[in-house]
């Protein structure tokens, strides 16, 4: 057991503990545990609902819940969460799946069964002296159409006010069971989202309101933004409105070859300079806090 880690804040350009000393996040990403995703166990790319419907369908609704079950009781063990800190990691970011905390058929209810696991690394981060992020890798309606965020192709987060409320009532809630657990370095509030360039707005009016809805209840946590095309574009934010925010930006390893994106992402990062804090994801599950100061 490892003594209590202090609450993380944005400083400047940079991530802060609770006596002013920088903290640099290096870590890895729990993916395909709390949000299936299939090419992680070199299986196909469908959405996480499709893989439980043709289960069900084959086998019935006992047989892909006990599935299901024994799924999230083994994937992630408490053990794996000792050896990434014997690693030499100080963060996981934990991707989850909305309906985690939400059972699909009932909007705006909370499943206590599925949020437990997200309890469960909350607690073993603390025992290893471990900061996570948690991640709402799909939220209601999906934010993007692949596979990733539980989607089957169309995207009805953005043009649906029902799925939105949703969206900001779960972070309510999440914040509200978070508040007080240190270890809990922040809030990804959505991740990669994608919609058309002349829509961005959008997202910036989603993040504004999430921004106060979980504000209202914890004004300790840092709250990650990602920018739109898949957490790369993220000009149309500009300096954050609040103080304790740090932009996520990501990279497939795939990107990095593909020049014309990457030049994008290092002219973000070269024009912000001294402005913002960014979370570089390589989204094969690597991580680190980049400091522009």
């Amino acid at each position: 057991m490892t003594g209590k880690l202090p609450f993380l804040r944005v400083s400047g350009t940079g991530i802060v503990n609770e006596a002013g000393r920088p903290v640099v996040l290096k870590g890895v990403a729990l993916g395909g545990w709390l949000m299936m995703e299939g090419y992680m166990l070199n299986g196909r790319n469908i959405a996480e609902k499709t893989f439980k419907e043709s289960f069900e369908k084959a086998l019935g609704r006992e047989a892909v819940e006990d599935f299901t079950r024994s799924f999230r009781d083994t994937f992630i063990r408490e053990s794996d969460i000792k050896n990434i800190k014997a690693w030499g990691a100080n963060c996981i970011r934990i991707p989850f799946n909305y309906r985690i905390a939400e059972f699909e058929e009932r909007p705006f209810s909370f499943n206590e069964e599925g949020i437990k696991y997200l309890d469960r690394a909350v607690e073993w981060c603390e025992k290893y002296g471990l900061y996570c992020i948690l991640d709402m890798h799909a939220a209601p309606g999906a934010q993007n159409p692949d596979w990733h965020s539980d989607c089957t192709g169309e995207v009805k987060f953005f043009s649906d006010t029902f799925n939105q409320d949703r969206y900001f009532r779960l972070w309510r809630f999440l914040a509200e069971r978070y508040k007080d657990s240190s270890v809990v370095a922040g809030y990804d509030v959505l991740n990669e989202p994608v919609l058309p360039l002349i829509q961005e707005n959008i997202v910036k009016g989603i993040y504004d309101r999430v921004t106060k809805e979980i504000r209202d209840i914890d004004k300790q946590h840092i709250i990650f933004l990602e920018g739109t095309e898949w957490g790369s574009r993220i000009s149309f934010l500009g300096r954050p409105q609040d103080k304790n925010t740090a932009y996520s930006i990501h990279t497939d390893p795939y990107i990095l070859v593909r020049s014309t994106i990457y030049r994008g992402i290092r002219i973000h990062l070269r024009n912000w300079q001294s402005h913002i804090a960014i979370l570089w994801i390589v989204t094969m599950c690597l991580y680190t806090l980049v400091s522009l100061g």
